[in-house]
Formats: structure tokens, C-alpha cells, sequence
């Protein structure tokens, strides 16, 4: 058994979403949608000089590794 993978699959069910109703599932991915966008629209009002690689990972990389940590919960 892998850490955490399947004990927390069989015995912590915490985000229960096979039993959640069809609105409240709609409302929580609509939430870390919102989360999510906010973060990568957040990142790239911050000016940077012209450099392309410097671009590249502040508004794409950073916000990919940002992200999960914030919207596991809502999605």
C-alpha cells in the first residue's frame, strides 16, 4: 500500500461526493473555479521586465504549483 493513497480512499471520506447533492457539487467546483482563476489572474497583473523565460514560469509554472494547494477543498 502506497502512503495515504488508499487508506484515505477506503477510510477518510471527507469530500463525500457521491452523496453530495447535484447543486452543492455545482456550487463548490464553481468556487474553486472562481479560486482558481483568481490566482492565475492575480499572477499575471504582476509586471515583470521583457525577460520570456521570467514570464513564462511567474504566470505558468508558479500558478500550476499555487493552485492545488487553495482549491482541493472546493473542487
Amino acid at each position: 500500500m502506497t502512503f495515504g493513497c488508499s487508506y484515505s480512499l477506503i477510510y477518510v471520506d471527507c469530500i463525500d461526493w457521491v452523496k453530495t447533492k447535484l447543486w452543492k457539487r455545482l456550487v463548490r467546483g464553481f468556487i474553486g473555479v472562481a479560486l482558481a482563476w483568481l490566482i492565475i489572474f492575480g499572477f499575471d497583473k504582476i509586471e515583470l521586465d521583457n525577460e520570456y523565460l521570467t514570464k513564462f514560469i511567474w504566470n505558468n509554472a508558479i500558478p500550476c504549483m499555487v493552485i492545488p494547494f487553495f482549491i482541493f477543498g472546493p473542487f
